[in-house]
C-alpha cells in the first residue's frame, strides 16, 4: 500500500499566517470552534475577574485617582468583556469569534496603558507588570489567531509609545527599558501563540489524515466483504439444490404431522384385520381413550362397532371399490357412548396390489344429527300448531252461537233448575273456549289475557281430576289453605301446569304411591330471593306437587326444563311439557324449584306473586246491565248461519233491526242499498268468496266513515285482533263472545268510542 506523505503540503498550509486552502481552512476553523470554545468562554471569565480584582491595588496606591482608574476597569473594559462572554453563546459567534477575542485583548491592553498615563510616576511603573500580563493572557488563553494576536500586540505597544512620548514625561532611560520588555513580551507571546495554533493544525492535519485512511480502511474492508458474500453466495448455489430438496422433504413431512395432529377430525390408519396402526389426538378423544397406547390393543370390529354387520359393509365396499365415501356408521366410545360418525377412507395396498392397511378421516356428527331430529321435531312441532290453529278457528266458530245463546236461555228460563243447567253449560263453554285459546296460543304465539284468579279453585279442579281419572293405586291428598290470597294469571295455562306436574308425578309412580297437592300464602325475603334469578321479594302464593316415586338423577336435574329433553321412552314424551311450564311460570314472573332424590321422590314448588291490586275478600264485579238499541240497524256479515241467526235474534231482543249476508260479496251488495241506514257493520275477518279484510276496503271505498266492528275465531282476545287485522275498525270482538260482549261492543262502537 502507497503511504500518503504526512507534510501540509496537500493541505496548502501558510508557513507565515498559518492557514490552509479555502475549504479546508473551513473545515479546520468548525473542529477548531467546536473545540477552543468552552476555554475561551473560561479565559473571558477569568480576565473579567482578575482584571477587576486588581482595582483593590488603585485604592490603595493611588487613591488619589482611584474612580477615574475605577471607570476604566469597571465602567469600560469589565462590561465589555462581560457583554463578548454573553455573545459567545449566540449562533453567530463562529463567525466573530477571532475578532472578538482580540479585542478583548486589545481594549485591555489600551486599558492598562491609560492606567500608566493616569497614575501619578514613579509609582506608575507597577501597571507596567500588568501590561506584561496582558500580552501573556492574549497571545495564550485567548486562542487567538497569530495574525490577530501579533497585530493586536503591536497595537498596544504603539498606543504606550504615543502615549509616555506625547502624553506624559517618561524619562528616556525608563521609556527604553519598558519598550525592551515590551517588546520582548510580544516576541515571547508571538512564539508562544505561533506554537499553540501551529501545534493545532498539525493535530488537525493527523486527525484528518487518519480520517482518510480509515475511509480508505473502510472501503478495503467492504471491499473484501463484498468478495467474501461473492464467494460465499456461490457456495450457496452450490448446495442449493441438495438444500432445497431437503427442505420440501421436510416442509412434506411437517405438513402431513401438522395436519395429522391437529386435524379436527380423526385420521386414522388401521389394519386390514381390524387394528389400529396410527391414530391422532382427535380420534383418541372421540372414541373416549386415554392414549394411544391404549386404543392400539383394542380389536375395532368388536369394541368400536356397534352393529358387526357396518364393519363387514365396510370392508366389503373398500376392498371393491378401493375407497369408502362419507358412509354413516354407528360407533360405541369407551364408556359406552353411541355416536353417529361419517367416515371417508382408501385403502392402501403394496407394489402386489395387495391391501396392507386403510386410512381416512372420521367425523363425528352425533350433534348434527340430533340437531336435525329436534328441527324435524320443531317442524312436525309447527305442522300441528297450523292445523291446530285451523281446527281452533272451527271450533270458535261452533263455540261462539253456544256462548251467545247462553244469555237468552238465561232469560227465557228463569227456574232455578234451568239456571244449574245453564250455568253449568256456560261454565263448559268458557272453559272449552278457553282450551281453544290455549291451543291457538300455541299454534300462533298469540299472548293471552290475565285475570284476578282464585288459586284454591284451580287448584280445587286438578285435584279433582285427578281422584276421577288416576289409578287407584295412587292417594291423592290435598292440602290447601283457607286464606289464600287472589293471584293475576291465565287460568287454562296454571290449569295446564298444574296437570302437566300431577301427569309427571303419576308416571313416576307407576306402582303406586302418594301424591299430594299443597297451596298456602309464602312471604319470599330478600334473602330468599337471592336463590333465584331475577326474583323480586314479597308476597307470593306457594304450590307444591310431591310424590314419592323413583325421583330425578342428580346429573339430569339440570336439564329437565330444556326443549326436547325428556327421559321417557321414545313415543311417549316430546320433551316439550316442563319447558313450556317453565316458560308459562316466567311470564307470570313467577318462580319455580325442584327437590328430588332417586328412590324417594320429587318436588316440585311453584311460586305465584300476590295480585296486589285485589284487597282480601273482594269479588268479580257484578255483572253490568246489557245495554239496549234505539232501533238503529245493523249488518252481520259470516259465514257460519248459526252465526247469523243468534246474532240477530240476540240484537233484535235488544231493540236493534239486523240485516244479514253470508260473505263479503253480499254484504257489499246489502251496504250499497242501504248505506244511508246501516250504523254499524259487523264481519267475520275469515269467509270464503270475499275475506274480511277484502270485505273492509271494499265498504271503505263506499263510505270511509262507516263504523266496522272486525270478529275473528283466530285470536285469543280482542286487542290483538284490532291490532293484528291491519285495518281501520272501530272494534274487534274474538269468537266465541257472550250476547253481553256484544251488545256492549255495538253500543260503545254507535255511541262514537273507538275499539
Amino acid at each position: 500500500m502507497r503511504h500518503a506523505p504526512h507534510t501540509t503540503g496537500q493541505f496548502g498550509l501558510n508557513k507565515l499566517t498559518l492557514s490552509f486552502t479555502k475549504e479546508v481552512e473551513k473545515t479546520y476553523q468548525r473542529v477548531h470552534y467546536q473545540q477552543s470554545l468552552p476555554q475561551v468562554r473560561v479565559a473571558l471569565l477569568l480576565g473579567i475577574l482578575f482584571y477587576t480584582s486588581f482595582g483593590l491595588l488603585d485604592a490603595l496606591i493611588f487613591p488619589e485617582v482611584k474612580y477615574t482608574l475605577w471607570f476604566i476597569r469597571f465602567a469600560i473594559v469589565a462590561p465589555i468583556g462581560l457583554a463578548i462572554y454573553l455573545f459567545s453563546f449566540s449562533k453567530y459567534f463562529v463567525r466573530y469569534i477571532h475578532i472578538s477575542a482580540a479585542a478583548v485583548f486589545l481594549l485591555a491592553g489600551l486599558g492598562i496603558v491609560a492606567m500608566i498615563v493616569i497614575a501619578p510616576a514613579p509609582a506608575n511603573s507597577l501597571y507596567y507588570a500588568g501590561l506584561i500580563l496582558v500580552f501573556i493572557y492574549g497571545y495564550t488563553f485567548l486562542k487567538v489567531r497569530i495574525i490577530w494576536a501579533t497585530l493586536t500586540g503591536f497595537l498596544i505597544v504603539i498606543a504606550y509609545e504615543i502615549a509616555a512620548i506625547w502624553l506624559s514625561e517618561t524619562p528616556l532611560d525608563v521609556l527604553l527599558s519598558n519598550n525592551f520588555f515590551f517588546l520582548g513580551s510580544n516576541l515571547i507571546g508571538m512564539f508562544a501563540c505561533y506554537s499553540i495554533e501551529s501545534y493545532s493544525r498539525q493535530n488537525f492535519i493527523k486527525a484528518y489524515l487518519l480520517e482518510t485512511e480509515k475511509k480508505k480502511v473502510d472501503t478495503l474492508n467492504r471491499e473484501l466483504e463484498s468478495r467474501v458474500e461473492e464467494r460465499t453466495e456461490q457456495l450457496m448455489r452450490a448446495n442449493e439444490e441438495l438444500i432445497q430438496e431437503m427442505m420440501e422433504r421436510r416442509e412434506a413431512e411437517e405438513k402431513y404431522l401438522t395436519l395429522f395432529e391437529e386435524s379436527k377430525d380423526a385420521v386414522f390408519i388401521t389394519t386390514p384385520e381390524g387394528r389400529f396402526i396410527d391414530l391422532n389426538p382427535a380420534g383418541v378423544e372421540l372414541l373416549g381413550y386415554s392414549s394411544k397406547e391404549e386404543i392400539f390393543n383394542i380389536d375395532i370390529a368388536r369394541n368400536i362397532y356397534i352393529n358387526p354387520e357396518d364393519r363387514k359393509r365396510y370392508e366389503a365396499l373398500i376392498r371393491k371399490q378401493g375407497h369408502v365415501k362419507d358412509i354413516e356408521l354407528q360407533c360405541r366410545r369407551k364408556d359406552g357412548k353411541r355416536i353417529t360418525v361419517l367416515e371417508t377412507s382408501t385403502a392402501v395396498r403394496n407394489k402386489e396390489g395387495i391391501i396392507v392397511a386403510y386410512q381416512g378421516i372420521i367425523r363425528d356428527i352425533t350433534e348434527k344429527m340430533e340437531l336435525e331430529r329436534q328441527l324435524y321435531q320443531s317442524q312436525k312441532m309447527e305442522s300441528i300448531g297450523l292445523l291446530a290453529g285451523g281446527i281452533a278457528h272451527d271450533l270458535n266458530n261452533v263455540l261462539a252461537p253456544i256462548t251467545m245463546a247462553i244469555q237468552l236461555l238465561q232469560e227465557k228460563f228463569p227456574d232455578d233448575q234451568s239456571q244449574r243447567l245453564i250455568e253449568t253449560l256456560r261454565t263448559n263453554a268458557n272453559r272449552g273456549a278457553d282450551i281453544v285459546g290455549q291451543v291457538l296460543t300455541f299454534a300462533r304465539g298469540v299472548e293471552t289475557e290475565y285475570a284476578t284468579l282464585h288459586i284454591k279453585e284451580l287448584v280445587g279442579e286438578i285435584t279433582s281430576i285427578a281422584r276421577h281419572t288416576f289409578p287407584k293405586t295412587i292417594e291423592i291428598v290435598a292440602n290447601i289453605a283457607d286464606d289464600l290470597q287472589t293471584i293475576k294469571g291465565n287460568a287454562t295455562q296454571l290449569h295446564q301446569i298444574l296437570l302437566n306436574l300431577c301427569v309427571n308425578a303419576r308416571d313416576a309412580m307407576s306402582e303406586g304411591g302418594q301424591l299430594t297437592i299443597e297451596a298456602e300464602n309464602f312471604m319470599v325475603s330478600e334473602e330468599f330471593a337471592c336463590k333465584f334469578h331475577e326474583a323480586k321479594p314479597g308476597q307470593y302464593v306457594k304450590i307444591s306437587v310431591l310424590d314419592n316415586g323413583t325421583g330425578i338423577p342428580p346429573h339430569i336435574l339440570d336439564r329437565i326444563f330444556e326443549p326436547f329433553f325428556t327421559t321417557k321412552e321414545p313415543g311417549k314424551g316430546t320433551g316439550l311439557g316442563l319447558s313450556v311450564m317453565h316458560s308459562i311460570v316466567k311470564s307470570h314472573s313467577g318462580l319455580i324449584d325442584v327437590q328430588s332424590e332417586v328412590g324417594n321422590g320429587s318436588t316440585f314448588t311453584v311460586y305465584l306473586p300476590v295480585d296486589i291490586t285485589v284487597t282480601p275478600g273482594q269479588k268479580a264485579d257484578e255483572a253490568t246491565e246489557m245495554p239496549k238499541g234505539n232501533k238503529e240497524l245493523v249488518l252481520v256479515v259470516d259465514d257460519e248461519e248459526s252465526m247469523r241467526i243468534l246474532s240477530k235474534e240476540i240484537l233484535e231482543n235488544y231493540n236493534y233491526r239486523v240485516l244479514t249476508a253470508r260473505d263479503g260479496l253480499e254484504a257489499v251488495a246489502v251496504y250499497t242499498e242501504r248505506q244511508s241506514e246501516i250504523k254499524v257493520v259487523m264481519t267475520d275477518m275469515m269467509m270464503p268468496e270475499m275475506d274480511g279484510p277484502a270485505t273492509i276496503r271494499a265498504l271503505r271505498e263506499i263510505n270511509r266513515e262507516v263504523p266496522i266492528i272486525a270478529m275473528s275465531g283466530l285470536a285469543t282476545d280482542s286487542p290483538t285482533l284490532a291490532e293484528g287485522s291491519g285495518h281501520d275498525v272501530q272494534a274487534a270482538i274474538a269468537k266465541p263472545f257472550s250476547a253481553g260482549t256484544l251488545l256492549r261492543t255495538i253500543n260503545h262502537v254507535i255511541q262514537g268510542g273507538a275499539g
